[in-house]
């Protein structure tokens, strides 16, 4: 078994959960590495959209994140 993990913050130190993703040794590594710390960063902008304004920023900021992600693939 391995487990990949990547806190999320708010702001830009503190933590305030992980998240993982638990799986056989022999994982496609370079793949969910940074999958996992995308999603984690995803997670903390939300968390920080949602506490400053609302679930309507955080919407804004999902779509952010995503438009962003496609463009880097």
């Amino acid at each position: 078994m391995t487990m990949i993990a990547a806190p999320f913050k708010i702001g830009h130190e503190k933590i305030v959960g992980v998240l993982g993703v638990i799986g056989p040794t022999r994982l496609n590594y370079a793949r969910i590495i940074p999958t996992v710390d995308y999603t984690a960063k995803v997670v903390s902008t939300l968390i920080e959209a949602a506490g400053e304004a609302g679930s309507a920023a955080a919407f804004k900021a999902s779509a952010r994140y995503a438009s962003s992600s496609e463009s880097r693939r």
